[in-house]
């Protein structure tokens, strides 16, 4: 367990509303209007749209870090063979 912190999400991070009000919330209420999907933007959906957009971003992110080490260790190698 780590310091301070649970291992799990507190439960005020995900409250209802909470993420509402929050700079994620506001962002993910613009997508669904530029979407044509306002009819999800209520406070039971937000929850899980939230999760569903950081889960996005660390998958992206663990992607772009495996691609970027594949890169290197392919450099890497050219250079050790020429």
């Amino acid at each position: 367990m780590l310091r301070g912190r649970s291992a799990t999400y507190s439960s005020t991070v995900f409250a209802r509303g909470n993420c509402w009000n929050s700079k994620v919330g506001t962002f993910v209420r613009f997508v669904l209007s530029v979407t044509g999907n306002s009819d999800m933007a209520n406070p039971d959906d937000m929850e899980m749209l939230a999760l569903l957009l950081y889960w996005g971003v660390s998958t992206l992110l663990v992607g772009g870090l495996i691609f970027a080490g594949y890169r290197a260790l392919r450099h890497y190698r050219k250079q050790r063979t020429a």
